[in-house]
């Protein structure tokens, strides 16, 4: 046990002494947290419009207005030139552009049902359906409001776990889970292969050290590390954007350190296959991104085809981004997440296993 702890406190001071590691420790849950918190929104804002009023009628104008106002929009150009618009689209200048027809007000006071026409920049497709989307319901409430006539079919909405719709309470435990994946496959993977580059590793390996000895003393300071930084990124997660934890962090804490299990146990298996710190690197990207594009955070799984939905339940980071949304936003205990916990034991059993049986042949 005592050389065990030394080995511990030997890795501490090896990653502390680094002035330049105590910066990105500090300062990469920060970055990450905040600066991924805002570019995921998958909010409409500023969706900028080019309109053209043909009819310049006391309606047209109260429209317009209404798309002035309107948070989602920002409108650059009203004009009666529907040429202009095609021209503003080609050159990046406006997204979506709205032509209103002539005699819009006299069609719409006589009940004739006048119809605009919408141009859309779909190059972006998400964000153009979105813009359709908020289009539609402001011209039908502007309808119904100028009409007087309430509604035929009255919805009653009753929002859970997010009742003002915010995206940060969705996106950002997704961001945390990329970022304990990043620094704990990181960190473990250039571990070793440092030593191996710098020599370190035979000499530790000729000591009385035993092998899981030498293994653990590299593995815990990491694990402790990735926990005050998913914690650290946690907090200012919650601090800036406003969001509250539902969940239990007991419960959280334990499934974290399960899943750092599986992450720690990649690492460990990259370090054995690489020879260098650059290959560590790279390969340790290839996974995080590969894991990242299919833990259902940026894309939802349910649309993805067959095929590669079934590669998801390959994905660690697919459990555990549904097991942080799932603590996080609805407060589910852990009978609950079993169908999540499950998979990630067993993943994580193998996964960690392997790697330690190949990180003992490779020193043998």
């Amino acid at each position: 046990m005592r050389r065990l702890i030394s080995l511990i406190k030997k890795e501490f001071i090896q990653i502390f002494r680094d002035r330049y590691m105590v910066v990105l420790i500090v300062f990469i849950p920060v970055i990450m947290t905040v600066w991924l918190g805002f570019a995921t929104s998958n909010e409409l804002k500023n969706y900028s419009l080019s309109i053209v009023d043909l009819d310049e009628s006391r309606l047209s104008r109260e429209l317009i207005l209404r798309f002035s106002r309107a948070e989602e929009f920002k409108v650059i150009d009203i004009s009666q030139d529907h040429k202009l618009i095609h021209k503003k689209l080609y050159l990046w200048q406006s997204n979506a552009g709205i032509i209103i027809p002539k005699n819009f007000g006299k069609d719409f006071v006589l009940n004739k049902s006048p119809q605009l026409e919408t141009i859309f920049d779909a190059v972006d497709g998400m964000s153009a359906n979105l813009a359709m989307q908020s289009i539609a319901n402001i011209v039908n409430n502007f309808a119904v409001d100028r009409a007087q006539v309430e509604p035929i079919l009255l919805v009653n909405e009753r929002i859970w776990y997010n009742e003002d719709l915010k995206p940060y309470q969705y996106m950002v435990p997704g961001t945390v889970a990329i970022l304990v994946t990043v620094i704990s496959m990181l960190f473990s993977s250039m571990a070793l292969v440092k030593e191996k580059e710098m020599g370190t590793l035979e000499q530790l390996i000729v000591t009385p050290i035993k092998k899981w000895e030498l293994l653990a003393g590299k593995l815990i300071p990491i694990l402790i590390l990735s926990l005050a930084e998913f914690y650290l990124a946690m907090f200012i997660g919650q601090a800036v954007f406003g969001i509250t934890m539902q969940g239990s962090y007991l419960v959280l804490t334990v499934l974290t350190t399960l899943y750092l299990f599986t992450t720690l146990g990649l690492g460990v298996s990259i370090s054995v296959i690489s020879q260098t710190q650059q290959q560590a690197l790279f390969f340790t990207w290839f996974f995080v991104l590969f894991m990242s594009l299919l833990s259902g955070l940026f894309f939802p799984i349910a649309n993805m085809p067959d095929s590669i939905r079934w590669v998801t339940k390959l994905n660690p980071m697919m459990y555990f981004v549904a097991i942080m949304r799932e603590v996080f936003q609805k407060g589910n205990q852990i009978k609950y997440l079993l169908r999540y916990i499950v998979p990630l034991i067993i993943y994580g059993g193998v996964v960690f296993s392997f790697s330690v049986i190949k990180f003992q042949k490779r020193i043998d």
